[in-house]
């Protein structure tokens, strides 16, 4: 096959773009890592990057890995140079089929310019000079026909107890990759929730694809309207496929062998301290519909294979004397890449202890230092769990977005609270209290906070004890406005808020490029108010040649159920500037 056109998604051209201005900023020459991603026909999809010790985090293997990248400051500027290290990365990680692997290239040369170069590695470690044409395309026309698959299953890990860290680590390496070998022997069997699908050893040879078991998925999805749930939504909006991990006790030749064995029994008497840690393996990956069944429960072993080596890792480095630490796995989608990412953290550390930790896997998976994204607080909610949230998250997501002017919208995550929920009758009254529920579960769903989105007696508590309100105001049915949002930002979860007056909505539009700047930068929900009116900004659209501007609103005067389609349709996307409340 050869390699003719690559497409690499805007968030993999933003993410290298940043990682390249990184790169300067920390006075460093270069970073490099590994490209993942898929071949097909005469183009060579790239879906993520990450530094070599990234990529067990990625919901892909190194089967899926395509190429390398090497991000070069305006220091070097040899090309050749750039490709070397490229080629020097694939060899080092013993990438499959580099021949038809991509090389990229990418410069910020001295006017701060990105400059990204492409070439097909077969041809230029021949000597020849072969540039592939790039095409930036959008995530979902990818990956709308993708699968989440998560297999989860847990796993003892007993091993003899010592005093020295030094024979511990021993023990447990020993152990683990003793229940890697049952992985990587094709002794797991992965058992479709809610059906009667067993994807065991024989499955290895099997070259059905993933959609061939459509019915199965339908079952385990549900339909609505005749259409299939995943064909109808984006990735990030599906549930993913669930599997629950099985290892074969006795191996196929036993079953079908009618030989009889003399049973043999080892017995050593000694007195020895035992240790047993529950080793919880969640896995996920993102898998094509076209991939057989085969190379589904081989990417599935090989992320499990991946994952105990990261619990490997994080029992070795966090256990303290006689304190042995059960691992855990989070996913989590940061708002800059396309894909959930996973992350392994000790269960007897608190976030607070472990940021060196985490700024050492932002740094392998290439994101911004800048903002909380891989806490325990940023673990991602698969739709799967829909049911057990009362609030709908992210309302805005799949409404028509202006395409004059500039738009900027909330980024992350946020959930949406309107009058009568939480069994409490606010209708008339408590449309700031639930604009400021928004507003906080914004900084929770980011990470920035670990405490629950406050109550109507918890913000008029906050309120009483500033000295802001009497001690009657608490349990009333009195309403608030920007002032008290702004107050009970600061004293219940510690962030601090600016408070924008304008008289009226014409003198609003005047903030245009103020408000755009905000969800530019900063991305949170802004509350606005006036009189006994509250509502939540989500984005803004602004025409800097026409001055027109308009808002993405979302409204807390809602008292129906959490059904989005009637949210979406019954509400209005935009108001201009003339009919918002302010």
């Amino acid at each position: 096959m050869v390699v003719r056109r690559v497409s690499v998604f805007h968030e993999l051209r933003w993410q290298l773009t940043e990682t390249v201005k990184e790169t300067k900023s920390q006075g460093a020459d270069v970073t490099f890592g590994l490209l993942f991603g898929w071949h097909a026909q005469d183009e060579t999809i790239c879906l993520a990057c990450c530094t070599p010790d990234g990529f067990h985090y990625l919901p892909f293997s190194m089967s899926e890995c395509i190429g390398s990248f090497c991000c070069a400051a305006s220091s070097v500027t040899d090309e050749n140079e750039v490709f070397q290290i490229c080629e020097k990365v694939l060899m080092q990680n013993q990438v499959e089929e580099s021949s038809q692997a991509v090389l990229l290239g990418v410069w910020l040369d001295s006017s701060n310019h990105t400059k990204i170069v492409c070439q097909s590695h077969s041809h230029w470690f021949g000597g020849n000079a072969n540039y592939l044409e790039i095409n930036f395309s959008e995530s979902d026309t990818v990956l709308k026909d993708c699968i989440i698959v998560r297999a989860k299953g847990t796993f003892p890990l007993i091993f003899e107890f010592s005093e020295t860290k030094e024979a511990l680590t021993c023990s447990i390496t020993a152990v683990v990759e003793k229940i890697i070998s049952t992985f990587k022997t094709h002794k797991a069997s992965f058992h479709l929730s809610k059906s009667l699908y067993l994807m065991e050893e024989l499955a290895a040879v099997d070259k059905r694809t993933l959609s061939s078991i459509s019915h199965m998925i339908e079952k385990e999805y549900g339909i609505v309207n005749g259409q299939d749930k995943m064909k109808k939504h984006s990735l990030i909006e599906k549930r993913p496929l669930s599997f629950n991990i099985t290892i074969q006790a006795t191996g196929q030749e036993s079953l079908s062998d009618n030989s009889i064995y003399t049973p043999t029994i080892h017995f050593q008497r000694r007195c020895y301290k035992a240790v047993t840690v529950p080793l919880p393996v969640d896995v996920i990956a993102v898998l094509k519909q076209e991939m057989t069944l085969s190379e589904v429960k081989n990417t599935l072993e090989d992320k499990a294979c991946d994952q105990l080596l990261l619990f490997k890792d994080c029992l070795q480095s966090f256990i303290e004397k006689t304190k042995i630490p059960v691992p855990a796995a989070y996913h989590v989608w940061p708002n800059t890449l396309s894909f959930p990412v996973t992350v392994v953290y000790p269960g007897n550390k608190e976030d607070t202890e472990l940021v060196s930790y985490r700024e050492k896997l932002h740094r392998a998976l290439l994101l911004q230092l800048d903002r909380p994204q891989l806490r325990r607080q940023n673990s991602h909610r698969f739709s799967a769990l829909e049911n057990e949230i009362s609030y709908l998250r992210n309302t805005h997501v799949g409404l028509w977005i202006p395409e004059d002017g500039h738009t900027q919208l909330v980024r992350g995550t946020y959930t949406y609270h309107h009058y009568m929920q939480d069994h409490m009758d606010d209708d008339g009254w408590g449309c700031a209290y639930r604009s400021l529920q928004t507003v906080v579960s914004w900084f929770r769903f980011q990470g920035y906070i670990d405490k629950p989105v406050p109550t109507h007696k918890e913000i008029q508590q906050a309120l009483v004890e500033v000295g802001d309100k009497p001690s009657s105001f608490v349990g009333s049915r009195k309403w608030i406005g920007s002032q008290e949002v702004s107050i009970c930002l600061n004293q219940l979860i510690g962030v601090t808020s600016k408070i924008m007056f304008v008289s009226s909505g014409a003198e609003l539009a005047n903030k245009g490029r103020e408000l755009l700047e905000h969800f530019k930068i900063q991305g949170t929900p802004v509350m606005i108010g006036g009189g006994v009116l509250a509502h939540t900004i989500l984005g803004i659209n602004f025409n800097e040649v026409t001055g027109d501007i308009k808002f993405l609103i979302l409204d807390p005067h809602y008292t129906g159920n959490e059904n989005l389609s009637t949210i979406q349709n019954k509400l209005p996307n935009e108001l201009r500037c003339s009919f918002a409340y302010c």
